[in-house]
Order: C-alpha cells, then sequence, then structure tokens
C-alpha cells in the first residue's frame, strides 16, 4: 500500500485552549478521559489528537528541545509535521534508504543509528522521519499498530 495521510501536526503554547478553540470550531471528537487519553508525556512534548470524519491534526505543545526552538521561531499554530502511515515501516525504510536518503530516529535530525524506525511508542507505534529540505515541515513516517 502506498502512504496515506495520517495526520498534520502543529505547535502551539497551550493544549488545552488550542484543542478546546479547534474542538469547537471543528467539531471534532475531544479525548475523553481525564487529563485526555491522547495527551501523552514524551520526552518533552504534550500531544493531543483531534479528529473529525477521519481527518486527524495532532497538537503538540513542546515544554524544551528542538521542538521548543521549532514553536519560537515559526509561532503559535505553526505545522511541525505531515505524516503519512504506511503498513509496513521496515519495507518503507529499505525503499527510503534505497533512494539514497537516511531516515531521521526524531524531530531534531538525529539519524536512525542500527535501527529502521524508532519505538515502539506507549501506544505500539513505529515511526521515522524525512529529512528537510529549507522550511518545509518534517514528514513523519508513522506504522500504527494492528
Amino acid at each position: 500500500m502506498k502512504p496515506k495521510l495520517d495526520h498534520v501536526g502543529i505547535v502551539v503554547k497551550n493544549i488545552e485552549e488550542t484543542k478546546e478553540r479547534l474542538s469547537t470550531l471543528f467539531e471534532t471528537e475531544l479525548p475523553s478521559a481525564s487529563p485526555y487519553n491522547r495527551i501523552l508525556k514524551w520526552r518533552t512534548t504534550r500531544f493531543a489528537m483531534l479528529s473529525a470524519n477521519g481527518a486527524s491534526v495532532e497538537l503538540l505543545e513542546p515544554k524544551e528541545g528542538p521542538m521548543l526552538s521549532f514553536l519560537r521561531e515559526k509561532g503559535d499554530g505553526a505545522v511541525c509535521e505531515i505524516c503519512f502511515g504506511v503498513d509496513d515501516i521496515e519495507k518503507y525504510y529499505d525503499k527510503i534508504k534505497s533512494m539514497g536518503i537516511t531516515p531521521l530516529d526524531d524531530f531534531d535530525g538525529s539519524p536512525l543509528i542500527g535501527k529502521k524506525y524508532s519505538g515502539p511508542t506507549l501506544s505500539g507505534a513505529k515511526l521515522f522521519y524525512l529529512p528537510r529540505k529549507g522550511d518545509e515541515p518534517a514528514f513523519e513516517i508513522l506504522q500504527r499498530p494492528a
């Protein structure tokens, strides 16, 4: 299967305010558990996934590190990543490597060393990033658990 758009990630200063505003504007489903079942502490960034009619927006509230630098440079609400889902991340890794592209371990641009993906995450997902060119957002490649 070809990669399919999974979600778009935006950096925000305040995840609670942004999720409430976007939820109202776009009639998205909100995470139901407290403190929100789709917000996780991963490294130093909080996450919330808002979904409506099959489309998803991931809100990312960085506390430190490269994503916080991105927020300060680009501003609240800037698109930081575009994520494509794949069925088999290891096959996609091999395809990318055969094109002379080195997949990255994280948003910060560090290369994958001795592995074909980052993770699995707490949700069981496997992922890697593609190198950026210029001011384009990060492209995340993601395999969700079956």
